[in-house]
């Protein structure tokens, strides 16, 4: 069985192949005999961060302001992070900022606010990262409060 690397994303399931190897940590195999090579994933000091075959996961709280609501955001969010197998999720804050946390490596979280803003009507003023720990049972990118 062909099997995606970490950060790839598995289209039949809807989720991403990395987070199904944190799962089946320290295992040769994941669920139905799929080989994990890079099994064997651990969570880093303080939860911050999880190794993966040296690739450094980490998760963000980003707080976006500008002309973030009502342009589209979010959903370029989703489906960004899909295309890069970045988890976590966006909402739309009361204050008209949006919310973002998401995990992944660091370049594809740079790469994730890089494509968000390439949005026709998307205007990024400021964005506010924040690092939290990473959770280790997550499997998709969710959009929030519709």
């Amino acid at each position: 069985m062909e099997t995606a690397r970490p950060g790839e994303h598995d289209f039949t399931r809807g989720r991403s192949i990395a987070r199904k190897a944190w799962i089946y940590q320290g295992q040769e195999q994941g669920p139905e005999g799929m080989d994990l090579p890079w099994a064997g994933a651990r969570l880093g000091r303080h939860d911050f961060t999880m190794d993966i075959n040296g690739a450094k996961i980490i998760r963000q709280r980003m707080t976006f302001t500008g002309d973030v609501q009502g342009v589209g955001f979010r959903y370029r969010a989703k489906y960004a992070a899909q295309e890069l197998g970045v988890t976590g999720w966006v909402e739309n804050e009361w204050d008209g900022s949006v919310v973002m946390e998401a995990q992944g490596t660091k370049e594809q979280l740079y790469r994730l606010v890089y494509n968000i803003s390439k949005g026709t009507w998307i205007n990024i003023e400021h964005v506010k990262r924040e690092n939290i720990p990473v959770e280790e049972h997550e499997y998709y990118f969710d959009v929030k409060g519709y």
